[in-house]
C-alpha cells in the first residue's frame, strides 16, 4: 500500500532526527498520519496497532519512503 507522506510546513520547527516516537493508533486514521508526519520530520518510528497487518503497512510506507520504522501489534 502506498500513501502519500506528508511534509512539515516549510520553516517549521519540527525536527526529529536521532529520535524515536512511539505512535499508539498508528495503523490508520490520525495515528497513521500522526506517524508518518514524525517520520517526514526526521524521527524513527514504531507503529503500534491491535491489527497488526495495518501496523506493518504504516511501518512499511515510512520505510518505503526512505524512514526508519518497525511495527508492534
Amino acid at each position: 500500500m502506498t500513501l502519500p507522506v506528508p511534509s512539515p510546513p516549510a520553516g517549521s520547527p519540527l525536527e526529529l532526527g536521532g529520535k524515536t516516537a512511539l505512535v499508539t493508533g498508528a495503523g490508520a486514521g490520525i495515528g497513521r498520519s500522526i506517524a508518518l508526519v514524525l517520520a517526514t520530520a526526521g524521527a524513527r518510528v514504531v507503529a503500534v496497532g491491535y491489527d497488526g497487518q495495518s501496523a506493518r503497512e504504516t511501518a512499511a510506507c515510512i520505510a518505503g519512503s526512505g524512514g526508519g520504522a518497525s511495527s508492534v501489534a
